[in-house]
């Protein structure tokens, strides 16, 4: 059995990738799309002056450093919000926090990782993202942060494939 699982898996890969190099412009199309929505998803959830329950605003820093990266064989496509921020944040310690900076050196610094293939990645480049995720802000905003963005993300993916159909020979 696990000679089949194996062999199968191998072929569906194989198919895979031949498929995603036949029709990588839809993909990436659609993935530029995705991104497109999810920033202003991101854009719509952060509201300004306080925010909300799911998506808190205390500087905007938070805000700003969420993205999305859309790479095609190294090269990058990013979207980013528009700054809301209108000072650097201090996290314990940490001085001189600027979200929509971090945000585009990690972007860039990232189109190594993601040098072969096509890749759409959530980001959020300021250290107490994860905080906010699992344990909320210190007003209890925030619980599930990305997982709510995550969710969104991958629907949205799921949702741009089904009409992609392949490139008749």
């Amino acid at each position: 059995m696990a000679d089949h699982t194996t062999h199968n898996s191998k072929v569906f890969k194989v198919g895979l990738k031949d498929f995603a190099e036949r029709e990588k412009a839809k993909l990436e199309a659609m993935l530029r799309g995705v991104a497109e929505r999810l920033v202003a998803y991101i854009d719509g959830g952060f509201m300004p002056p306080s925010g909300t329950g799911q998506f808190p605003v205390f500087t905007g820093n938070l805000h700003d450093a969420t993205g999305v990266g859309v790479y095609i064989d190294g090269r990058l496509s990013s979207y980013i919000p528009t700054a809301i921020a209108v000072e650097q944040q201090t996290n314990r310690g940490e001085v001189g926090i600027d979200g929509s900076i971090n945000l585009r050196l990690a972007l860039q610094a990232a189109t190594s990782q993601f040098a072969k293939g096509i890749w759409i990645v959530l980001f959020s480049t300021v250290s107490y993202a994860y905080k906010i995720n699992a344990q909320g802000s210190k007003w209890g905003r925030g619980v599930g942060f990305f997982d709510s963005l995550g969710e969104v993300l991958f629907q949205n993916v799921i949702t741009g494939l089904q009409p992609i159909t392949p490139t008749e020979a």
